[in-house]
């Protein structure tokens, strides 16, 4: 009788602060002087990093995309906003938010399609490239259907993302499989619920607490209380706006990647909300009391943590007390000649 049990392969990240600082500094560095124009290249520069020293089962990876392919998104944004500027200047177009839209619609799903199939597309684990096959006209239709969300008051909204997170792990290929993703749109909307819950509970919290009893709490003019009141609402929303990000970070992320499959591979994934929270908040800190000093050792340590929370299980074939690996995929012979493969190509996107 044949038996199936699985061997685990952790994700680990050998960088470290001192290291890194050193990549950041020099990048912001250059990305001043050069008005923003350096900021493709310090992109790469970072994400060269990261990817060549994460690990699985020894091996690193290694990101090999042209800083040109980013600088063009750069020209891209760049031209839209001089051509808003210049046609601002024409009365037909003043506090007309029709144009504005109309660029915002076109421009980002192709800065969007662009920055997704560079960062698969230049993925590379032992030598085998990942690619991404989804199509700059699916990138535009899946965001003409963001028109249903304020359309729905928002209860399009999860099914929305439901739709992104389908369109980016189908279409990511490994060899001559593609990751085959298993989720449901039921879970999309119970955590969104959660989050409106909970935003519902804040903003009674703030009328309430904040209401009209302050004029008596406080010996001031209405003008000084409602500046008061709007400051520190403003401040608990922010708070929460922080908090619900991490959260869902971290439920939709487990989820997504605990439900993909390729082959015979399955990923684990167990990030806990509260941990990125604490990151959140202490980066915010760090950015007001260290004028961002600390991002480098922050960076460094969330990704450790969240690399440290993902691991990947590859089936193996008991036969009569012997062993035997089933391959890493169910491979085709491979057009580039590649004989086995590895999962993460998509992580990459998922994690950022």
């Amino acid at each position: 009788m044949h038996e199936q049990v699985s061997r685990t392969f952790k994700i680990t990240f050998t960088g470290n602060t001192r290291d890194f600082f050193k990549i950041w500094v020099y990048n912001v560095a250059l990305t001043i002087l050069t008005f923003g124009l350096y900021g493709a290249w310090a992109k790469i520069k970072n994400k060269k990093y990261f990817y060549r020293h994460t690990r699985v089962d020894g091996y690193a990876f290694d990101y090999i995309a042209s800083p040109w392919l980013f600088f063009l998104n750069y020209l891209i944004v760049m031209i839209f906003f001089v051509l808003y500027m210049f046609m601002s200047t024409y009365p037909i177009y003043h506090n007309n938010l029709i144009f504005p839209l109309f660029l915002f619609l076109v421009i980002l799903p192709t800065l969007i399609f662009n920055n997704l199939s560079i960062s698969i597309n230049s993925s590379i684990y032992r030598n085998i490239k990942f690619r991404f096959h989804g199509t700059l006209l699916e990138s535009y239709q899946l965001f003409l259907w963001a028109f249903l969300i304020p359309l729905t008051m928002g209860i399009y909204y999860p099914y929305w993302v439901y739709l992104r997170k389908r369109w980016l792990f189908e279409n990511t290929k490994i060899g001559n499989n593609y990751f085959d993703f298993k989720g449901k749109i039921k879970f999309f909307y119970g955590v969104y619920i959660n989050v409106f819950f909970v935003l519902a509970i804040t903003l009674l919290f703030l009328h309430f607490l904040f209401g009209y009893h302050s004029l008596y709490t406080f010996n001031i003019s209405n003008e000084q209380v409602d500046f008061f009141l709007m400051g520190l609402s403003a401040c608990f929303l922010a708070i929460f706006y922080f908090i619900a990000q991490e959260y869902l970070y971290a439920r939709i992320t487990n989820y997504c990647l605990n439900k993909c499959e390729i082959g015979e591979i399955k990923i684990k994934c167990r990030l806990k909300a509260r941990v990125l929270i604490y990151l959140k908040l202490t980066r915010i800190l760090s950015l007001i009391f260290t004028v961002g000093l600390l991002s480098p050792w922050l960076s460094v340590k969330r990704i450790k943590y969240i690399l440290s929370c993902i691991t990947i299980e590859r089936i193996r074939l008991d036969i009569k007390g012997g062993t035997k690996f089933l391959p890493m995929t169910t491979l085709i012979p491979d057009p580039e000649g590649h004989s086995e493969t590895q999962v993460l190509g998509a992580l990459g996107r998922v994690i950022e």
